[in-house]
């Protein structure tokens, strides 16, 4: 784990298979505006010796059930959340089903929403390449790749994914972030993820692919800072 600052708490939540070092330029710079700010690798990841991954399958609810855990362990009583691919699905699914735990959203690259038959054709046409775009980029990834691609039930189960008019439940004020070089996850998804939740701000940055964050963290950090002071 990695941590920085202090104030109100923020956690910044990884993608699936990604880790915190993707992270390690945002936690003090996002902190310099007066957070505290947290960054952890979920199981199976990196950093954890917690396994959750085998030929039976991903339960993206166990990831959840760890992000609850952190907020009690540390005894905070609400947090803001940025979150990328399935970071930000989780920071979704939480802002649902605890919003008492949720104060603000940055959802960035979101997997694990079934879209309207329109954006879910574009949708699928990119979802086969998203795991394995993440994964190859991490060479400490690469065993998992033969077993994800062998068998389907490594992605998001149905009963995971939410759906449009999950989104229209939230209540956390949120800012939805787009890339338009995004090679995973097409900007017009999050375009129209951001008309679909209320209290939602969007960003598109220019020259990022899927990780924002990474990509122009300068910009990153400060929209990310600004947005959490609003």
């Amino acid at each position: 784990m990695l941590q920085a600052g202090t104030g109100f708490p923020v956690l910044l939540l990884p993608g699936f298979m990604d880790h915190i070092d993707n992270y390690i330029n945002n936690i003090e710079a996002v902190a310099s505006y007066g957070y505290k700010v947290y960054a952890f690798d979920f199981f199976e990841h990196p950093t954890s010796n917690q396994k959750i991954l085998n030929e039976k399958g991903l339960e993206p609810s166990l990831l959840l059930d760890q992000v609850v855990s952190f907020i009690s362990q540390y005894s905070l009583q609400k947090v803001n959340i940025v979150g990328l691919g399935i970071g930000a699905w989780i920071a979704l699914k939480l802002a649902i089903l605890r919003e008492d735990l949720v104060n603000k959203l940055v959802l960035s690259s979101v997997t694990g929403v079934k879209w309207n038959p329109e954006l879910a054709v574009l949708d699928s046409s990119w979802s086969s390449r998203t795991l394995n775009w993440m994964l190859s980029n991490s060479p400490e990834n690469h065993p998992f790749l033969k077993l994800i691609n062998s068998n389907e039930n490594l992605t998001f189960p149905p009963r995971s994914i939410l759906t449009e008019e999950d989104l229209g439940f939230i209540k956390a004020k949120a800012l939805v972030v787009g890339s338009n070089q995004n090679a995973v996850i097409p900007v017009e998804l999050a375009e129209h993820m951001a008309t679909l939740i209320p209290n939602t701000q969007y960003y598109c940055f220019t020259d990022s692919g899927f990780r924002a964050s990474l990509d122009e963290q300068e910009k990153f950090n400060r929209i990310v800072g600004q947005f959490f002071m609003q």
